[in-house]
């Protein structure tokens, strides 16, 4: 390829490689914005496991009024096994 095909790229191709090399010498700045930015998951939810049941239950009997029976199984067969081994649903 000749040089004169590549001259009037020879700019753009300046500003793209200067953009590049700002935001590689910049990148732990930008990650720990971005970071900050991201919410934070609550793992300890500062119930006891009675009162976790009892919301369970409180939530099952809702769904279950509501005729929400697939609610419901999914409450038994993910939530409350959650619960007595006293962890987080998954």
């Amino acid at each position: 390829m000749p040089l004169e095909q590549l001259l009037p790229y020879v700019p753009v191709l300046a500003i793209v490689a200067g953009v590049l090399l700002v935001l590689w010498n910049e990148r732990a700045r930008i990650v720990s914005a971005i970071r900050a930015h991201r919410p934070t998951v609550n793992t300890e939810s500062g119930l006891t496991p009675a009162e976790r049941f009892d919301r369970f239950y409180a939530l099952r009997n809702w769904c279950e009024q509501a005729g929400a029976t697939e609610a419901v199984q999914a409450l038994d067969g993910v939530v409350l096994p959650a619960i007595v081994k006293g962890g987080n649903p998954s």
